[in-house]
């Protein structure tokens, strides 16, 4: 299942894993194997590798603020800092940019579903309704 908010499902797991006692890396290990048909979890597996192996990793996907934000907080996690509040902090943040989110969509969405019914409901109503009166003006116009 595809998650709708990729860093967000990110946070939470691994705030989560960390909160039961694993390790940071422990943690992300656990999310990038559990969910590893996403792309987040993936790219998360291979910058944990690349840390591990003292390289620097860099790919599109961590392109956005909060997943930057994510990886810089699981960097700090991974030098021994204590990361917990900070994940819970970002967390709230998700959520909220999430809710807003969704609320745009709301909003957007009479809007969205008028259009079916502009497109092909008016036109069928419209015939059924101008039809008889055009058969009578054709007749007419004929005699």
């Amino acid at each position: 299942m595809v998650c709708l908010a990729p860093p967000l499902q990110a946070v939470l797991e691994i705030r989560l894993l960390i909160e039961n006692g694993n390790s940071v890396s422990q943690a992300i290990r656990l999310y990038s194997q559990r969910n590893g048909e996403e792309d987040l979890a993936k790219e998360l597996g291979v910058w944990l590798f690349a840390q591990s192996a003292g390289k620097k990793y860099e790919n599109k996907i961590f392109d956005t603020f909060y997943r930057k934000r994510l990886l810089e907080i699981l960097n700090q996690g991974l030098k021994g800092e204590a990361v917990l509040s900070s994940l819970s902090d970002l967390e709230e943040d998700l959520i909220f940019i999430s809710n807003e989110d969704l609320e745009q969509h709301i909003q957007k969405l009479p809007l969205i579903s008028l259009i079916p019914l502009m497109l092909f409901e008016f036109p069928a109503f419209f015939l059924l309704l101008a039809g008889p009166l055009l058969l009578n003006l054709l007749y007419a116009l004929q005699n």
